[in-house]
């Protein structure tokens, strides 16, 4: 139970474990919940279609930790719409997203609630939680950077663009914050990068970055990370969001080569000039740099064999620039089937 702000949370933590046909390493992950050394949790799992005996594999578990749990199914949709499905099911004060081929540490969940504790009481409405560190699953090394010690108070735009800090991270979210600002949901895609919500978060939220390791990680040979290329060409419409709200985000801070792509992520999703225009903060740069992006997506478009569609078809779906994801989130389709599965505390 955590108090805040007059309001009385279950659960300290929420622990949010999205998945999709990882059985084979979600039992570690699922033992690093077992192994907390604060207790006051529940756990989210949304399984995202899986048909490896996932559902059997979190039956089994559930009956043996201690920790309430919500098992909630949907057929494929992607990591995004997994996140997304589990908003309105976090009963924690914070959030940790946990990746079903990772661990948290040990103390992780103390160490963030001890480092948030820190803030001065009256700060504590400017910030959405605390980040940590992520070490590599195996021989324990930090991946990327670590932040200016012993820690510091900022927001994601400031700790990339300025610090520039690159890496990994682990952070826990106050869950009200999180509810905010959800994905936007593409028909026909599958993906789209998280630094679309920190990116928005950043502009109203500030975390405290700490250097305390709170998750080991193992990228997987068919995992995210390992795809990325092939993923932004399968998903135009959500990497163009994301491009354009970069550009919108950094405005003089741009350079010709953040609106080639730009220009090849609009063609590759059916947005053409015009609309192009309209949107993009910076005329002057966009366009010199409408040839480099047109050949861009030409070399991708033949090697997908996939053909530049219209503009008006194009533009549908999209997000205005100044638009919040609230009215795409309330409109976007359910998931087909949820289970909801919970223990009594």
């Amino acid at each position: 139970m955590y108090y805040f702000e007059d309001k009385i949370y279950p659960y300290t933590f929420t622990v949010f474990i999205p998945t999709w046909n990882r059985a084979h390493v979600l039992p570690r992950a699922l033992d690093s919940i077992d192994k907390q050394t604060l207790r006051d949790l529940e756990v989210v799992i949304v399984d995202d279609g899986s048909m490896d005996g996932t559902a059997q594999l979190i039956a089994g578990w559930q009956k043996k930790t201690p920790f309430p749990v919500q098992y909630l199914y949907q057929a494929n949709q992607g990591k995004h719409m997994a996140h997304n499905l589990a908003l309105a099911h976090l009963n924690g004060f914070f959030t940790v997203i946990l990746d079903s081929d990772d661990m948290l540490a040990q103390d992780a969940l103390e160490i963030l609630l001890r480092h948030w504790e820190g803030i001065p009481g009256d700060r504590k409405h400017d910030f959405a939680g605390v980040e940590g560190l992520c070490a590599m699953y195996g021989d324990g090394s930090i991946a990327g950077d670590t932040f200016p010690p012993p820690f510091i108070d900022s927001d994601y735009i400031t700790i990339k663009n300025q610090f520039k800090i690159s890496g990994d991270k682990k952070n826990a979210i106050r869950s009200d914050v999180l509810r905010r600002y959800p994905f936007p949901a593409f028909t026909g895609e599958n993906y789209i990068l998280p630094s679309l919500v920190w990116n928005r978060m950043a502009q109203d939220y500030k975390f405290r970055y700490i250097n305390e390791t709170i998750q080991y990680i193992e990228y997987q040979p068919d995992g995210l990370s390992a795809t990325k290329k092939d993923i932004r060409w399968k998903n135009p419409r959500g990497f163009q969001l994301c491009v354009l709200e970069k550009l919108l985000i950094r405005q003089t801070k741009n350079t010709i080569r953040d609106y080639i792509r730009y220009v090849a992520y609009s063609l590759a999703c059916g947005m053409g000039f015009a609309t192009q225009f309209r949107q993009v903060p910076d005329k002057r740069l966009w366009l010199p740099a409408l040839v480099g992006g047109i050949l861009k997506w030409m070399r991708h478009s033949v090697a997908m064999a996939t053909p530049l569609r219209n503009d008006r078809s194009g533009d549908q779906g999209l997000l205005s620039p100044t638009g919040r994801s609230a009215a795409t989130y309330a409109n976007m389709p359910g998931p087909v089937q949820v289970f909801n599965k919970s223990k009594k505390c």
